[in-house]
């Protein structure tokens, strides 16, 4: 299931990608700009299909999700898949899910990454305040921590955790 944003004021446009989509696609539309940029501060949305858009629009919206602009001039925005017409979309479709499903999996491991970026800090952060109140150098805190981890049967940011709460403010 996927979240799907129309941009157009046109009836045919609404109708046409309703059939396009299925029914488990939520797919709902606004007439401009000013209106998407409002929903899209609330809303999570997967795919923006926009008709007619600046490419000031374009650049915002390109990084919150996979944008697809139909018609007008291409925007030549990096992020931004170009069709000349909406009749061409249903042969692009599987591509652009593809595409997608990439950037959620991209996203997935950022997230793994920066939480594990983050366990790293803490784990430093809680060997200075060891060194700095008990004098460790910075081996005897790493082998602290780990064997604290091993006979809590704990992980090290979790023995970062209750280091930093012991000795810190």
């Amino acid at each position: 299931m996927s979240w799907i944003l129309l941009i157009s004021d046109r009836p045919d446009t609404l109708a046409f990608f309703r059939g396009v989509f299925s029914p488990e696609d939520r797919l709902f539309s606004v007439k401009d700009e000013s209106l998407a940029e409002i929903l899209l501060q609330d809303t999570g949305v997967d795919i923006i299909l926009a008709e007619e858009t600046s490419a000031e629009f374009l650049r915002k919206a390109a990084n919150l999700a996979l944008l697809v602009a139909v018609g007008g001039d291409d925007p030549g925005v990096p992020g931004v898949f170009y069709l000349r017409k909406k009749e061409e979309y249903p042969a692009v479709r599987g591509l652009l899910r593809a595409a997608l499903d990439r950037i959620t999996s991209l996203e997935t491991e950022n997230g793994r990454l920066r939480k594990k970026i983050d366990d790293i800090a803490l784990v430093s952060r809680a060997k200075r305040v060891l060194q700095k109140t008990l004098g460790m150098t910075e081996e005897q805190a790493h082998r602290y921590l780990e064997k604290q981890a091993m006979d809590l049967r704990s992980t090290k940011t979790e023995v970062a955790r209750r280091v930093l709460a012991t000795y810190t403010d």
